[in-house]
């Protein structure tokens, strides 16, 4: 019994880990730019039961890195004035909880209040000639810091949990690094595994 209790702290922690490195918007993310500084940006992503039961026998809030209560997403847009929450949506079941939330953003400092809390931006949006370049940070690569023991927790864990991110320009996509694009909507899905065993960074970059 102690074994497996140990099991499921380490494969929770391992989870926040995860979550607060790879330091996504959330595990569905799609952003849609009215034009280069502000838009929408809506949120959808899954937390295992097993993670909010381990964190209420811990009685830390801060344990989770993903809010789930409205008021959370309701404080963060009231902290920034050029962020605006339009929905929220909470639905439970026996295994998890999915959490679906939209914004509007003003600026991209609005944008980076959702997509996390460091004190570097995650996203950036410049200008260059006659283009505008979209850069999404989302892992530092782990530096072959990673043990093969974490990364095979991490594969027989987390496969079924991929990253996708939908981003709608406000003109045709001229070229993107990663996924695909169409018009003016890029597509892009990683694994978490996949994510956590490059030794690179692994960055997003796009422009229209």
């Amino acid at each position: 019994m102690v074994k497996v209790s140990e099991k499921i702290i380490k494969y929770t922690l391992l989870f926040v880990f995860l979550i607060s490195i790879v330091s996504c918007i959330g595990i569905e993310t799609e952003i849609e730019f009215k034009d280069e500084k502000s838009g929408t940006v809506k949120l959808k992503y899954r937390v295992s039961n097993m993670v909010l039961n381990t964190a209420e026998i811990d009685s830390d809030s801060s344990f989770l890195p993903l809010p789930l209560e409205r008021k959370d997403f309701v404080e963060k847009a009231t902290e920034n004035n050029n962020l605006t929450l339009i929905s929220f949506k909470r639905e439970d079941n026996e295994e998890e909880v999915f959490i679906t939330a939209e914004f509007s953003f003003k600026d991209i400092d609005a944008l980076n209040a959702v997509a996390g809390s460091g004190e570097e931006p995650l996203i950036t949006v410049d200008k260059r000639l006659t283009k505008t370049v979209y850069t999404h940070n989302l892992y530092q690569g782990n530096s072959g810091n990673i043990d093969n023991e974490t990364m095979q927790v991490v594969s027989d864990l987390y496969s079924n949990y991929p990253v996708k991110f939908t981003i709608k320009t406000p003109s045709n996509i001229k070229e993107t690094n990663r996924g695909t694009a169409r018009n003016n909507i890029a597509e892009i899905e990683m694994t978490i595994p996949e994510i956590l065993s490059s030794e690179e960074p692994v960055i997003i970059e796009l422009s229209w």
